[in-house]
């Protein structure tokens, strides 16, 4: 089996997994021993090291401690059993954990700043109350391991396949399994008790040292720009693909191609930063003519999939590909989720998107750059060391929200001439430019303008903020906080940086002092499908607007256009049609239309937009 394709493994190992027959007493359950060995080092701990120790947090530059972890399955063996099927037999499982921490410096904070609330603060800590923290969370991940062995022998004393080397190769799926489930708990759970027990410790410290006598949460927080590593200096950032990417109402997608076996499939794939995971659509799959079971990964949970880009949310399984390639670049992306990713139909767009969504697991393992153009390009940079030359960019502070991720946050604000809504998510599957969560539905309405401000500078004046259309029990669109969602279209108007492994997002001058245009030419265009074609028709044409001049040469309401400044109008998508009639491609716009007598052509000012 060393030289099948990995599709064709995973099938059999579905196959065999469903025969799989556990014989009771007749096998007798062998316990597996449990080796545990645990170190502190004393080598400092520095963001990018966090990279290497713990490739899956998501919060490197926040990281004031870090567990390192390695959990291995000893001894594993088959055997014959007793109807000539093949079981396993395994010794134990050896584990070591090595502990790293900050040195001295900005990443603690004196006792005198504890807050005095009841619920842990992020941005406070003391280096004695990390020490203890990590020792805590040694203890834990030993006893959390020690307390869930016995779940993997029974798994393990399941396994009846019909060879060997499927046996083997089951015990080897159920163990990977096994740890998987485990670091979710890990993450989740266990994390969140560390952090309790940390806190307590801070409360009694502070009670013994009567340094609570003021107010709860009176203490003012400490930003985290203020606590992070500085920007990494040296060399120009080194480039390592440069793609092609299209929009979709102003979001991105580039082209991958995926192998299964020893086909390649070649698809469209949306930005999104909202999702944890990244995932495939099982339709595209089946188009290609691969079954999503053969890719699917037995035993695995069914995962929530959720956010602003579905209506609803649903469960999905990961599915698993042998390489994942952009611009012939190879990605370290092995898993997706296989859930339907079916956005942007006709007659709105020239085609649908997507076959796919590139997530979390995607964005945090490079610097990833976004630029409108012309052309649209998605280029991926060096992580380690990465800095921007001096082009006028500034940054902020970026991290993904760690108790139900939903997002990439920062500790901006929106503020009005009376109201301030703390907090905003960076979000790049949504179309809107800026959108106010739900519970401030009253304050919004209070104040026609806005500002978006980020460590004490503005980002971007005189904005109209909107509410959600709609909001899904994932979107986090409900949440108070963080306040506001800021999507494409105010991040899209220059380009910008996601530099996750850093915690930092790079805003252009263009992005950052952001004018978002909108149509004040008094025309209004829609795409309608005509006996199965796209066609562009005029849906409305306003009095007293520059559109009047359109009427005057002859266009009406229900008039189909052929061309938008010399472009076949069914080549166009409703996005680049507003974009169009809002200024952002120029001052002045030519359409094209058929009459009874010949074509006709005018000109249309949008310079008011």
């Amino acid at each position: 089996m060393k030289n099948w394709p990995l599709f064709a493994i995973i099938s059999i190992v579905a196959v065999s997994a469903s025969f799989a027959k556990a014989e009771g007493p007749l096998r007798p359950r062998t316990a597996l021993a449990f080796k545990y060995n645990y170190q502190p080092s004393f080598i400092p701990l520095a963001t990018e090291k966090v990279w290497g120790l713990d490739p899956d947090e998501l919060n490197p530059h926040r990281s004031r401690w870090v567990l390192q972890r390695q959990t291995d399955l000893v001894g594993l063996q088959s055997k014959k059993l007793a109807d000539g099927r093949f079981g396993v037999t395994a010794i134990g499982i050896a584990a070591a954990a090595k502990s790293y921490m900050r040195p001295q410096g900005e990443w603690y904070r004196p006792l005198s700043e504890f807050p005095c609330t009841e619920k842990p603060v992020d941005w406070f800590a003391t280096e004695d109350g990390t020490k203890k923290a990590v020792e805590t969370a040694a203890i834990l991940w030993r006893d959390l391991m020690s307390g869930r062995r016995m779940n993997l022998e029974v798994q393990l004393d399941g396994i009846s396949a019909t060879t060997s080397e499927i046996a083997l190769l089951l015990a080897r799926h159920l163990f990977q399994t096994w740890l998987r489930q485990l670091d979710e708990t890990w993450r989740t759970t266990s994390y969140a008790e560390v952090r309790r027990d940390e806190w307590k410790l801070y409360a009694e410290l502070a009670k013994a040292t009567q340094a609570c006598p003021k107010p709860k949460g009176v203490a003012r927080a400490v930003p985290w720009v203020k606590m992070m590593e500085p920007v990494p200096t040296g060399g120009p950032p080194k480039l390592l693909v440069r793609a092609p990417a299209r929009r979709w109402s102003g979001l991105y997608s580039v082209r991958l191609n995926l192998t299964i076996g020893t086909q390649k499939l070649n698809g469209q794939f949306l930005l999104d930063s909202s999702a944890p995971v990244s995932i495939v659509s099982p339709a595209w799959l089946e188009n290609q003519g691969f079954l999503p079971i053969w890719t699917q990964i037995q035993g695995g949970r069914a995962e929530r999939v959720a956010g602003v880009l579905w209506s609803h949310s649903g469960l999905a399984r990961r599915g698993i590909v042998e390489t994942v390639e952009m611009s012939g670049v190879s990605l370290p992306l092995r898993e997706f989720l296989l859930y339907d990713t079916d956005f942007f139909n006709p007659p709105e767009n020239v085609a649908s998107c997507c076959d796919g969504v590139l997530g979390m697991d995607f964005l945090s393992n490079y610097v990833v750059e976004f630029s409108p153009g012309p052309p649209a390009e998605i280029k991926l940079w060096e992580r380690a060391n990465y800095h921007l030359p001096d082009q006028g960019y500034i940054w902020t502070e970026l991290a993904a929200e760690r108790r139900e991720f939903k997002g990439l946050v920062s500790s901006c604000g929106l503020f009005s001439a009376r109201s301030e809504l703390k907090g905003v998510r960076w979000n790049t599957a949504s179309t809107a430019a800026v959108q106010v969560h739900t519970p401030y539905k009253t304050t919004v309405k209070k104040a026609p303008v806005w500002k978006l401000s980020c460590d004490g500078g503005v980002l971007a004046s005189e904005l109209k903020v909107g509410l959600p259309k709609f909001v899904t029990n994932g979107s986090g669109l409900d949440a108070k906080s963080p306040a506001t969602d800021i999507g494409m279209g105010l991040l899209s108007r220059g380009s910008f940086v996601f530099d996750l492994p850093h915690g930092r997002i790079w805003l252009s001058p263009e992005s950052s002092g952001a004018h978002i245009p909108e149509n004040r030419s008094g025309l209004s265009l829609k795409y309608v499908l005509k006996k199965g074609d796209r066609v562009l028709i005029v849906d409305r044409i306003q009095r007293g607007t520059p559109a009047e001049a359109l009427s005057k040469a002859g266009l009406k309401v229900g008039m189909e256009l052929t061309q938008v400044n010399s472009r076949p109008a069914d080549e166009l998508d409703q996005w680049e049609i507003e974009q169009i009639l809002s200024g952002a491609h120029g001052e002045q716009v030519t359409f094209r239309w058929d009459t009874a007598s010949g074509t006709k052509i005018a000109p249309l000012s949008v310079s008011g937009s």
